[in-house]
């Protein structure tokens, strides 16, 4: 059995230098406890009622992350597709995956928080449609060159992010999320794999229950991040995928 860690990137409104150190403070620790992977969550407002905070940025806090580990893994959990653009989203994986020696697994969510979704001026009704554009897109961007997209929220055309990531596999389409609540954790050091279309996942991988709750991170509750208050809103019940290391075993529970 293996497991994860959420980092306490929690931002609040005291956030001071030496809170924002706790990250690369913490990533060290669980590494030297041998933990398996780091995790991050995102909101960048709050929302009254359910968590009174918001947190750093996910990918610049797994960057941080990287530059002071070696071995252990740098996962999203969860990162809103909707929120970004594939040609820069696919530029900012790429450059991850390259500071981190490949040890960046890409957790990916269509959102629910309908306050976020009005400030970036879109409709929370299109976080499905806008999830699987980002998604197929992303495929393409990372995997190929001169990539034009015909996309109805994200067209772009002759679009090449180099250098490409190394493909394993050749990896099915998203299947279409509609606008439920799907997640998807992609490992990029294998492919670019969606979750929920099992039949044509391989005998590398297999199912791993959602925990209920985060590992706290020093005594604290990792809102937004397994909070057993929100959790429900933010995250299906019906488990998540991994795909195994490069070379390694089967998914395991975190």
């Amino acid at each position: 059995m293996r497991f994860g860690v959420y980092i306490p990137t929690f931002a609040g409104r005291d956030l001071g230098f030496d809170q924002a150190a706790r990250v690369k403070e913490f990533a060290r620790k669980a590494e030297a406890l041998g933990f398996d992977a780091l995790w991050v969550a995102e909101h960048f407002l709050e929302a009254p009622g359910l968590y009174g905070t918001v947190w750093m940025s996910p990918l610049l806090c797994l960057a941080h992350a990287a530059s002071v580990t070696t071995r252990i893994r740098l996962a999203t959990g969860l990162l809103i597709l909707p929120y970004y653009h594939p040609v820069t989203l696919a530029r900012e994986i790429q450059t991850l995956w390259h500071l981190s020696s490949g040890r960046f697994v890409l957790g990916v969510g269509p959102g629910w928080d309908q306050h976020e979704f009005q400030t970036l001026g879109m409709k929370l009704s299109e976080r499905g449609r806008r999830t699987d554009e980002m998604m197929a897109a992303l495929r393409r961007l990372l995997t190929e060159r001169d990539v034009s997209f015909a996309g109805r929220y994200y067209p772009f055309e002759h679009v090449t992010i180099e250098p490409l990531l190394p493909a394993r596999n050749h990896p099915p389409s998203p299947r279409d999320s509609g606008d439920d609540r799907a997640d998807h954790h992609i490992d990029l050091r294998n492919a670019l794999l969606p979750l929920g279309d099992r039949a044509r996942r391989g005998d590398h991988l297999r199912e791993a229950p959602r925990p209920r709750q985060a590992l706290p991170a020093h005594g604290q509750r990792s809102a937004g991040a397994g909070a057993p208050h929100h959790r429900h809103r933010d995250v299906p019940r019906d488990g998540h995928a991994l795909l195994a290391p490069a070379g390694g075993g089967g998914a395991e529970t975190m």
